[in-house]
């Protein structure tokens, strides 16, 4: 969702965090935010979900394996 413009030369700061692991697919949670040149105040530009599958060289869905401590941070 884009919520504000960013000009040419704006500077930004992207942020993202990964907020669901399924068995083939991650979501990751993605911010963009604009720096005010003259504040230095950050505000919120852009914000989008972006889903990354898993797949093997038959572009075919695989599961997404996890260790033991990135299952106990999924929960």
């Amino acid at each position: 969702r884009f919520l504000l413009p960013v000009s040419k030369g704006s500077i930004v700061e992207i942020t993202g965090i990964v907020s669901k692991i399924g068995s083939a697919r991650i979501k990751v949670q993605v911010e963009v935010m604009v720096e005010n040149k003259k504040s230095g105040k950050q505000d919120k530009a852009i914000e989008a979900d972006f889903w990354f599958a898993a797949i093997d060289e038959n572009q075919n869905p695989i599961r997404i394996i996890l260790t033991e401590k990135q299952e106990i941070a999924n929960n």
